[in-house]
């Protein structure tokens, strides 16, 4: 029986609906990934927007999923089934019109307006739909940003074309899909590995860091890179002012050992004390400490600070600042009498918005003011880098990481390091890179950089080994040559 029958028939004993193609209108392209391309189409009987998925590669699978967990609130729903005029099949769906949750992220202002308890719910919200798809035995295997889709805030899982049912029988899988930032660590690992539920806490977990982040894992990182490193064990840093727990439950999701993932119900039921908790403390947003992480290399601020005021000796004395307008208006008298960490801390306040209007443009202005300070130079440096209140330069950014590194200022040779090494802003160079992370280990970095370490020394001995190798070779042969000449 051919595919085209075959869904014919499940089409009759599912009692799917079926439109005529004729009652959509309109159509614009919405999105495309491995398995088809997405339009956005008016239906003119039902009066609303809906989405149409063509397949690439249309299967009775990814209906028959369709069909047992498109009721679900946090699932893409499943309005029924079309016919283009080249006898394709065409699935009707709904249509999200928030878009999917890479493209709601990077809206500033969408991400600027959730508060802690808007992120939470949107992480209970693919958890819910998880334990669903896992409560009936699917497994999904392509969780990732673009298949998170928002409609009225609410995100809804999507595009089953990887997913499977779990059997007896399931099939290892050779083939490894997907977007890689994503994808279970063992499936580089394995061959043929096997994926499962397992496979998608994982996906889940590093979601579960990009709500808090804003922007998409590895960003800078190109996917070949990402791999090894992900089946290394890198994983991506906390977003400062992270909830502790929330921390580690994600943690826990992208353990590069499967039997140490929580199961989705642990991760649902975890995320909901931590709903609960915030609504209990009001001041979290604010003054609550004990919650909160200050290791996010992306909002260094915090390392920075920390890391000048040990170095200088000024920390000394130092408690938590209660009144941040007060503080503010201090700073900037310091800054107006030519402090420089005055210049600083108002560069600081406006980053963040403490006790003024955050603004990244006079962030950066009051850090320029700041340059003569290495911890003003270094974040400068990630104005430059990150594109904070100044079009991105890499090659400015670099620059200025490696004069304050030069200075003697710890977290900038972390850096320096990092762009000889990737080749972001200057030209890859390995020996500056294992130079730099070296003299970062001895200056009592913050980082474990042993491992870049020795990845690096491996790298530059094993060329210079087969460089004698080949001299050594060369050798033999031109003398073997000059004694046949002189017989």
């Amino acid at each position: 029986m051919s595919t085209s029958n075959r869904i014919d028939t499940e089409i009759k004993n599912k009692k799917i609906s079926v439109f005529n193609y004729d009652e959509f209108s309109n159509m614009t392209k919405a999105g495309e990934g491995a398995f088809g391309i997405v339009y956005k189409a008016d239906w003119k009987t039902g009066g609303i927007p809906v989405a149409l998925k063509k397949c690439s590669n249309f299967s009775t699978k990814e209906l028959n999923t369709l069909i047992k967990v498109s009721f679900h609130s946090n699932i893409n729903r499943f309005l029924g089934i079309t016919k283009e005029s080249s006898n394709k099949y065409v699935l009707v769906l709904q249509y999200a019109n928030q878009g999917n949750l890479r493209e709601y992220l990077k809206q500033n202002q969408n991400f600027k307006s959730l508060q802690w308890k808007d992120k939470i719910q949107m992480a209970l919200d693919i958890t819910c739909g998880l334990k669903f798809l896992h409560s009936r035995n699917i497994i999904h295997r392509d969780l990732h940003a673009k298949n998170i889709l928002v409609h009225n805030r609410t995100l809804m899982i999507a595009d089953f074309g990887l997913s499977k049912q779990l059997t007896a029988e399931s099939s290892s899988s050779s083939t490894v899909y997907g977007m890689p930032a994503y994808i279970d660590p063992q499936c580089f690992k394995r061959i043929k590995y096997k994926r499962n539920k397992k496979s998608d806490i994982y996906s889940l977990g590093v979601l579960l860091w990009e709500i808090t982040s804003g922007y998409s894992p590895f960003l800078t990182i190109p996917h070949c890179i990402v791999v090894c490193k992900i089946a290394n064990g890198f994983r991506e840093e906390p977003t400062i002012n992270t909830p502790l727990k929330y921390v580690s439950l994600y943690q826990r999701c992208w353990h590069d050992d499967p039997k140490f993932r929580p199961s989705v119900d642990l991760v649902f039921n975890t995320l909901d004390q931590i709903a609960n908790e915030l609504s209990l403390n009001t001041n979290f947003n604010s003054t609550s400490l004990p919650y909160v992480v200050f290791n996010n290399e992306k909002n260094i601020l915090i390392k920075i600070c920390q890391a000048y005021l040990k170095y200088t000796n000024i920390g000394k004395g130092f408690g938590v600042e209660k009144n941040k307008n007060q503080a503010f208006e201090w700073y900037m008298k310091a800054s107006k009498a030519h402090n420089l960490y005055g210049y600083y801390q108002v560069g600081y306040c406006y980053y963040y918005g403490y006790g003024v209007e955050e603004n990244n443009e006079y962030a950066f202005k009051f850090l320029q003011s700041a340059i003569d300070c290495n911890i003003g130079l270094h974040y400068l440096a990630a104005c430059y880098k990150f594109g904070y209140g100044i079009e991105a330069n890499s090659s400015k950014s670099f620059e200025l990481y490696k004069q304050s590194a030069e200075e003697g200022f710890v977290p900038s040779q972390y850096e320096v390091a990092t762009c000889c090494r990737s080749g972001t802003g200057t030209k890859e160079n390995k020996t500056e890179a294992l130079k730099w992370y070296k003299l970062y280990q001895e200056s009592g970095g913050e980082y474990n950089v042993s491992s870049h370490i020795k990845e690096l020394s491996k790298e530059i001995t094993l060329p210079m080994k087969k460089r004698k190798i080949t001299s050594t070779f060369t050798a033999r042969k031109r003398e073997e040559t000059g004694k046949k000449d002189l017989n």
